[in-house]
């Protein structure tokens, strides 16, 4: 029952974070080609050469925060959260990805991170809080939607078909 749970948000070791990284960087690769993107043979380089960019100095670069998500009671790992604080664009937190693993999905942990992200947001003085959400990922949107998140631009697609 989610009233029972709650989580803590802890700096990731370096173990856990080259094994997001590799996972994360698939998961982008693959995003970006359902998302219409990227061609799917040139899209784990892409990736690669994407979070190479995002994250310079790793887990440890300036202003990011990369975080396991811990079940407080059992202290189970149940996923990782990855944070800019304070985004050059807006007095904004940015959240770079959220993964909740497999097993633990569907038990709120989700809202219970954004919840507590919500605090720590505040904390270190920002305004909001700005996510990316691919249209095709509809359980993420339903859960940002019920925690007041409202889109800000919407990007559109339509196919013709292959080219001849």
């Amino acid at each position: 029952m989610l009233v029972d749970k709650t989580v803590e948000l802890e700096s990731v070791s370096e173990e856990d974070f080259q094994q997001y990284i590799e996972s994360a960087i698939k998961e982008y690769a693959g995003e970006k080609v359902m998302a219409g993107n990227w061609n799917r043979d040139e899209a784990y380089n892409l990736s690669k050469k994407a979070f190479s960019n995002f994250l310079p100095q790793g887990r440890e670069t300036p202003g990011h925060s990369v975080m396991t998500i811990i079940e407080s009671m059992k202290k189970d790992k149940v996923g990782i959260l990855w944070v800019e604080w304070k985004n050059k664009e807006w007095n904004s937190a940015y959240i770079w990805d959220i993964v909740i693993f497999e097993k633990f999905r569907r038990n709120g942990y989700g809202f219970l991170t954004l919840k507590q992200l919500e605090i720590m947001a505040k904390e270190h003085g920002s305004e909001s809080i700005v996510l990316h959400v691919f249209g095709h990922n509809k359980p993420a949107r339903a859960l940002y939607d019920s925690l007041g998140y409202y889109p800000t631009n919407i990007i559109m697609r339509k196919d013709l078909g292959k080219k001849l």
